[in-house]
């Protein structure tokens, strides 16, 4: 087992998203639960997917240099404006408990990250093997919680405030936000090589295994008053606020350092396929696309500088994000029912175009 590709797999997937999801999803009752676990279904196949086609290079065997053109200049648009989703909740843990500027912040992990990347993949990885353990923690203290705090369990199965396709459209995009970066998992090279299949595959399920079990949970353990405030899910659930706050941080900087690599790796690519620039190609003596790592870094402080002025910027980006790249993961699941006569992918395809339409 490669341990660098399995927790390379689970980080890029762990972040914002474990401690969002039952502030998100608890005002639709436990059969949110329900529906978040046929998205998760859905993400593992698109993971075993990922590992045996790169996505940009299916692309280009079955599209026209245009349409090429206009996916990955998109697509690369959307995964480094995402990685800001990420930079706003770390200040969000932050704010409470120092008074900082919220741009100087910004700019600091910035530069961290890029700093990191610049000695090469193989530096990083190791980074995200290390930061992964502390994520394995939310999932340690939801197991203590569900034996030893008293159980409210006053959720309702079904809240009757809203219609029954709205809770699924609303879950469903939601739950598409914590898998969102999965596509990190063939950007980054050595995942698509088939003894690393298992590695990531078993990674994306313990992802979908980590959510499930926060969610349950947290649905058991907190009153509903507690479930309208991710800051209050976290500061109970850890018993004091800067303890939970710090240990969010750090899995929060993981996935920033995931989303960063893949933005960076995503430009490299695309400059190797003559769709981007040259310079994006440009890689130091540690074979690392710095060019293309720290050009994709850097836009992200006009983004985060406008973010300080929206409040509700965040769930517009969250929102936005997950449905055009949704688009993506549809287009990739038709590519590959084409290439490998797969039905199952067809399906896949179906489900989540149908459950797009409902999101829009």
């Amino acid at each position: 087992m490669n341990l660098s590709v399995f927790f390379f797999s689970f980080s890029s997937l762990i972040g914002t998203g474990a401690f969002l999801l039952p502030f998100a999803l608890s005002q639709y009752g436990w059969i949110s639960i329900l529906f978040f676990s046929i998205t998760s279904i859905m993400f593992v196949y698109m993971g075993y997917i990922l590992t045996k086609i790169h996505p940009f290079k299916i692309l280009m065997e079955y599209n026209n240099q245009f349409t090429i053109f206009c996916i990955n200049w998109i697509y690369w648009l959307i995964s480094w404006i995402s990685t800001s989703v990420i930079l706003m909740e770390i200040y969000n843990y932050i704010c409470p408990f120092y008074n900082i500027n919220p741009m100087l912040l910004y700019i600091f992990l910035i530069s961290i990250c890029i700093f990191i990347n610049l000695f090469g993949i193989k530096i990083s990885v190791r980074i995200e093997k290390y930061i992964t353990i502390v994520k394995f923690i939310p999932l340690l203290i939801c197991i203590i919680s569900i034996i030893y705090l008293p159980k409210y369990n006053i959720l309702p199965i079904y809240n009757n405030n809203f219609n029954i396709l709205y809770s699924i459209k609303k879950c469903f995009i939601r739950g598409v936000w914590c898998y969102v970066g999965i596509e990190n998992i063939s950007i980054i090279a050595p995942s698509i090589k088939k003894e690393y299949q298992l590695d990531v595959i078993f990674g994306v399920i313990l992802a979908a295994i980590l959510y499930i079990s926060i969610l349950i949970c947290t649905y058991m353990v907190l009153p509903v008053i507690y479930l309208q405030s991710y800051m209050q899910i976290t500061a109970l659930l850890f018993k004091t606020p800067i303890v939970g706050s710090i240990l969010v941080i750090l899995v929060c900087i993981g996935s920033l350092n995931s989303w960063i690599v893949g933005s960076g790796y995503l430009g490299y690519e695309n400059s190797k396929n003559n769709i981007f620039p040259s310079f994006f190609s440009i890689v130091n003596k540690y074979s690392t696309p710095y060019y293309s790592i720290i050009l994709s870094s850097v836009l992200l402080i006009p983004i985060m500088y406008i973010s300080t002025y929206y409040p509700n910027f965040i769930f517009t980006i969250v929102d936005q994000s997950s449905s055009i790249i949704l688009l993506f993961y549809i287009y990739l699941l038709l590519l590959y029912s084409i290439k490998y006569k797969s039905i199952l992918s067809i399906i896949c395809a179906i489900l989540f175009s149908l459950l797009l339409h409902m999101s829009v």
